[in-house]
């Protein structure tokens, strides 16, 4: 069997990476699409106007094949792991017994992580304790502290569970649904016989369908005339997950930022402490896995916001 090694380990969270940027291209590409959504303006009684959406397309089905592809690497990352911490604490080849149960436990509830203890002290079959009881105490300590449960003492283990939803969701049952929201815009007005435009209010939110994403009142000069206002709209939008996915811990969050973020925990949390019991190193120094640098740039800034770009250099 050979002795423990990170190659496949950094070899898939490699593919994670190559698939996050794939995701990112095929954002952006939907996102400069002129015929992605389009904006009209109304006028509205007592000098009114709002800015609507009358079309909006839905990103292609493509988008979750890529998600999917993503979140598979990122998860089988982890079982890889969690093989070599096996590998490292046996004597010679694992069981076939220890090689089937070799997984990384990932668990919303402490007492079903800890299960319950059979004659012996044996932890009871499908327990995250089952799933990690072949390899080092110093580590089963490292991946119980990682689990999501804790996400109050570590806000940031909350990816693991997202990872675990996306995983078993995208495996066993559908691709990932998502939608257009918009973040913020910009908007250019020429006007006549217009003092002043008051009130004016945008509104973030679903991109859908006869959405008013802005709103605004014009005060006039000359009263006794009528008023125009042209309006240039362009919007700033995310592609966010379906808020009726069935993977709650993702509804309405951005997609490029929960794949950044999963990434960015199994990085900084997840390969530091477990490599050292290891004895190894991984290529991937902590919290650079998704190098946004490496994104072209007219692709970067189109997520630049989503993924916190200012973390990035920290």
């Amino acid at each position: 069997m050979g002795r423990a090694s990170l190659e496949s380990v950094d070899l898939k969270l490699g593919r994670a990476k190559d698939h996050f940027y794939s995701v990112t291209e095929e954002i952006h590409k939907f996102q400069t699409d002129p015929e992605s959504y389009r904006l009209t303006l109304e006028r509205q009684p007592n000098r009114g106007g709002v800015c609507k959406v009358t079309d909006v397309q839905m990103p292609p089905i493509k988008l979750g094949l890529l998600i999917g592809e993503c979140v598979h690497q990122y998860r089988s990352a982890l079982d890889h792991l969690l093989f070599q911490l096996v590998l490292a604490n046996c004597r010679g080849r694992p069981s076939a017994r220890a090689e089937r149960r070799a997984e990384f436990p990932i668990f919303d509830s402490g007492p079903k992580f800890r299960g319950k203890r059979k004659r012996k002290g044996v932890p009871s079959t499908g327990s995250g304790r089952a799933k990690i009881q072949d390899i080092a105490p110093s580590a089963q300590a490292v991946i119980e502290r990682l689990q999501p449960y804790h996400r109050r003492k570590n806000p940031r283990a909350l990816s693991l569970r997202q990872l675990q939803e996306l995983s078993n969701i995208d495996k066993h049952r559908l691709l990932h649904v998502t939608y257009s929201a918009f973040r913020g815009s910009t908007f250019d007005f020429q006007t006549r016989n217009v003092r002043a435009i008051d009130g004016f209010h945008f509104k973030a939110g679903a991109l859908k369908r006869n959405a008013v994403i802005a709103a605004w009142q014009v005060v006039p000069i000359d009263p006794r005339l009528g008023t125009d206002v042209q309006m240039k709209a362009e919007i700033l939008t995310d592609i966010t997950f379906s808020k009726t996915s069935p993977a709650r811990s993702v509804r309405g969050k951005s997609v490029a930022k929960t794949l950044y973020d999963i990434g960015a925990f199994i990085a900084s949390d997840v390969l530091p402490p477990l490599c050292d019991a290891l004895g190894l190193s991984s290529q991937f120094k902590p919290g650079k896995l998704i190098d946004v640098e490496a994104i072209p740039v007219e692709e970067r800034d189109a997520v630049a916001e989503q993924v916190r770009i200012e973390n990035l250099k920290a």
